[in-house]
């Protein structure tokens, strides 16, 4: 059972990567586990200028304490981050973070 299930999120995430690498302007990569990379997030690259840092989870599943810690860490960090629960969610995140970026950026810009 738990081989499924590893196996339904590691063919989530790998159609993640496929989607999103099809944005203009963005590359990412699946983030292999290893003994130094406990809680990182699945995806990681970048979007237009932007860093990406996402997690991807099967329906109902939850991040890991360690997980939640890097994804803040990430976002204070400036990176797009995200949990998603399907490739098209992954997408969105994205889309939502560099509007995010991009409304933020224009109004620095204004108050300058």
């Amino acid at each position: 059972m738990k081989g499924e299930k590893q196996a339904s999120e590691a063919t989530m995430n790998a159609k993640a990567v496929k989607l999103i690498n099809e944005l203009p302007q963005t590359f990412v990569r699946k983030r292999y586990a290893g003994p130094f990379r406990k809680g990182l997030p699945d995806i990681t690259g970048i979007s237009h200028g932007y860093p990406v840092e996402i997690e991807g989870k099967l329906p109902g599943n939850k991040l890991t304490l360690l997980q939640e810690k890097w994804q803040r860490q990430f976002k204070e960090l400036g990176a797009i981050t995200g949990v998603y629960h399907s490739p098209q969610e992954a997408i969105e995140i994205i889309k939502n973070g560099l509007r995010e970026k991009i409304i933020a950026s224009a109004v620095e810009f204004e108050i300058k």
